[in-house]
């Protein structure tokens, strides 16, 4: 059980709740940005092996643990690439206390 319980400095009082369970994120918030992906060498000649980075976030209260990552070629669905299983990925909240 949880509620919420505010109060001005001056007096006045309210309360909300009470709440059957805290209210949390029970599943992690995973997400990249376009800008987090990084190719080595930067300017590949076509067909040329290269390096593929990638920074996910994760903004939730939980850490993700055994996901799959999975790269797709536009230019080529066709081709499968392996799978990268991450797993563990801690927590980064950066919504405000």
């Amino acid at each position: 059980m949880s509620k919420i319980a505010s109060n001005d400095g001056i007096g006045c009082t309210a309360t909300f709740g009470p709440f059957a369970s805290p209210d949390v994120l029970h599943q992690p918030n995973l997400y990249i940005f376009a800008n987090d992906i990084t190719f080595s060498p930067v300017h590949p000649d076509p067909s040329s092996p290269l390096q593929i980075q990638a920074v996910v976030h994760n903004e939730s209260d939980f850490a993700a643990q055994n996901f799959v990552c999975h790269l797709v070629n536009q230019w080529d669905p066709a081709i499968v690439y392996p799978d990268i299983v991450v797993a563990n990925l801690p927590f980064t909240s950066l919504r405000p206390m």
